[in-house]
């Protein structure tokens, strides 16, 4: 456990994050059934059109839209799991790129971040930097 925190601060951490995972679990079922991703991205292929160019192409990028969404949360859940791991250690809390502070204000909006700001923007890119900067005008 980071000493920086106190015990409460770790706690709702750990009480966010578990939550969090939760949620995207319950989310993925939802999406993907009883299925693996493999499985149910196969079926998504496997749909027949009816021949209707316009009824494909609309079935094309829901599939699309299905699996990317498949995609975000399970590497969401990976992230989140990255933290509740890094939360038992003592440098959590800590950028893992430049080693300073990240704001508690920062871990309390999103338990599973790793960087501060500004090795994110880094890390995101000049577009996501840019994006942010918009955002704040």
């Amino acid at each position: 456990m980071n000493p920086s925190f106190t015990e409460e601060q770790t706690q709702q951490l750990r009480g966010d994050l578990l939550q969090r995972r939760l949620a995207l679990e319950q989310e993925l079922d939802g999406l993907l059934g009883s299925q693996s991703r493999a499985e149910h991205a196969r079926e998504q292929l496997l749909q027949d059109g009816d021949g209707n160019g316009q009824r494909e192409t609309a079935l094309d990028a829901e599939r699309e839209i299905d699996l990317a969404r498949s995609d975000q949360i399970l590497q969401a859940l990976r992230e989140v799991g990255v933290a509740q791991a890094a939360l038992e250690r003592a440098d959590f809390g800590h950028c893992q790129d430049c080693g300073e502070a990240i704001p508690w204000a920062c871990l309390q909006a999103q338990p599973a971040s790793l960087r501060c700001l500004s090795c994110q923007g880094l890390h995101e890119g000049p577009a996501a930097t840019a994006r942010a900067q918009t955002q704040r005008l």
